[in-house]
């Protein structure tokens, strides 16, 4: 054996590199080649796992047996949706029974449970619950995974909602991420255990999927019940969740630690506060996420009380009413003039017209370099010119439309972007090909583009040679042109594979102009 690999250290190092979503069958074969290799590929093996399977695969074969039973629909016509299998024990379960189990639930790092509607009509699945009946017997106060760090916790369908409550016999005390995703209101009851389960818990995303409600349409208990798992945190750092009261929210502007907040709900009490009460309120935070279910009046206030916090990411995926954008922008704006590097608004409640006056609060925005809005608007190429020019950092720039109005920015708009915007990486909107720009043989040309969306624009295969050669003056370097037209339509094929010639023609038509300059060079020696 080569003498370094006595080392254990720099075994584990070479068999980290090995995928298992990708190398299994040679994770396998190392750890049957050389015992130096077994622990560290069997390590890596069992360090994710997405199901019970493999764990109950470890428990002796004579200890139980899978009961088949048929799954069918009654009605009219009885449909048959596969067979169920049920574990049942048929006979005492003995301490030894579960040595193998512990050794390899040992190694388990990370486990995702996730049955979804598919599996539900699987011609051929497993009973969770009791499954989870047989670990109960030995685990429920140790966890099944000791050594867990990640855990995924889902439930997609009322089949499996029996299943929640057993989360209880993953949470250990090494968990510092967790995903639940609730579907009920009463599943709740499992995030008041979180804190003292998981005392080193720092990222946390609680939703209540399927099932939305607002923070005003908590239940008594869920209410509760989310306000002791905030109130019991205390080194979190990434977290998603309702916010039902002003208590939880005061706690979580003390946390120093806190460095993401999603929020899908928030207090209708919080109008009320006054701002100046809570003094340097999230000290830390610099991602704010308004996700679906938040009260606009209460973000806006929430922008208020993070009057002096450094915020860099703002995202809204959230119905706005159009009344409430401009004050939304100048709140931000107040809030984090110069260290907002990316902006990201999508959804609204109507389908009424953006004005850019609407939107001009966000050009005080100077730093910013990702900007992202999903919105019906009367934008111009002179509106995306004074937008180049007051956020020259720009490296995205995406306008997706809400609908199919009319657009009114034509690809001269280009031009400004190409000279006001050196780092502009990915560019995403709908323009009007209406009139075409003639070309100008030396137009500012960037070079940092790669990417140019174009929405559902609308374009003649007459137009595909002047459009190439426009975008590959402009923006020289572009390798890809994408669209949002459905292939499953006439039209949509259409639009799309004219859209896919100009794609082709760019390099072409970029490589012609630099022969075409060679040779002049070559005529005038």
């Amino acid at each position: 054996m080569y003498p370094n690999l006595a080392i254990p250290e720099l075994v584990e190092q070479i068999v980290s590199y090995l995928d298992p979503s990708k190398n299994r069958r040679s994770l396998v074969v190392l750890a049957r080649t050389a015992s130096i290799f077994h622990n560290p590929a069997i390590a890596i093996l069992w360090q994710s796992q997405t199901d019970l399977l493999n764990t109950l695969r470890c428990l002796p074969p004579d200890l139980y047996r899978l009961d088949v039973v048929k799954q069918v629909v009654e009605g009219d016509y009885d449909h048959y949706l596969g067979d169920v299998q049920n574990l049942r024990l048929v006979r005492l379960i003995e301490v030894s029974d579960w040595e193998r189990v512990r050794l390899h639930a040992n190694h388990v790092r990370e486990f995702s449970y996730r049955p979804t509607y598919a599996d539900r009509y699987s011609k051929n699945r497993f009973s969770y619950s009791s499954i989870h009946a047989v670990l109960a017997l030995n685990f429920m106060d140790s966890g099944i995974f000791p050594n867990l760090t990640d855990l995924d916790w889902t439930c997609y369908d009322d089949d499996f909602d029996a299943d929640f409550l057993h989360i209880r016999l993953f949470l250990v005390p090494k968990i510092t991420r967790i995903d639940i995703r609730c579907r009920k209101q009463t599943h709740s009851v499992m995030l008041s255990l979180l804190p003292q389960r998981c005392p080193l818990l720092k990222d946390a995303f609680i939703t209540f999927d399927y099932e939305p409600v607002y923070a005003d349409e908590l239940s008594t208990v869920a209410s509760n019940n989310i306000t002791k798992f905030i109130l019991g945190l205390c080194c979190v750092e990434y977290l998603t969740s309702h916010i039902p009261n002003i208590v939880s929210l005061l706690h979580l502007a003390r946390l120093s630690t806190l460095r993401y907040l999603g929020v899908s709900g928030l207090p209708e009490a919080l109008s009320t506060v006054d701002v100046t009460s809570i003094p340097n309120p999230f000290p830390s935070l610099r991602q704010l996420h308004i996700r679906e279910g938040a009260n606009m009046t209460s973000v806006i206030r929430l922008l208020e009380v993070c009057r002096n916090v450094a915020l860099e990411t703002f995202t809204v995926q959230n119905t706005i009413p159009s009344p409430a954008i401009a004050p939304l922008l100048a709140a931000l704006v107040n809030s984090s003039h110069f260290s907002l590097t990316r902006l990201e608004i999508r959804g609204f409640q109507d389908h009424n017209i953006m004005t850019f006056e609407v939107l001009r609060p966000a050009l005080d925005l100077v730093n910013l370099a990702e900007v992202m809005f999903s919105l019906g608007s009367d934008l111009d190429d002179a509106a995306i010119t004074q937008m180049a020019q007051a956020w020259p950092r720009l490296r995205i720039l995406e306008f997706q439309p809400c609908d199919d109005r009319r657009s009114w920015i034509t690809i001269g708009c280009l031009r400004s972007l190409a000279q006001w915007c050196p780092e502009l990486e990915n560019l995403r909107m709908t323009f009007s090909l209406g009139v075409i720009p003639a070309f100008v043989e030396a137009p500012p040309a960037q070079s940092r583009l790669r990417s140019l969306g174009v929405n559902r624009s609308r374009i003649t295969g007459s137009q595909t040679i002047d459009v190439a050669r426009f975008i590959s003056a402009v923006f020289p370097n572009v390798t890809k042109v994408s669209t949002d037209w459905e292939t499953y339509s006439d039209e949509g094929k259409s639009f799309g594979s004219i859209w896919k010639e100009v794609e082709t023609y760019i390099p072409l038509v970029k490589q012609i102009r630099a022969e075409a300059k060679s040779w002049a060079l070559e005529s005038r020696q």
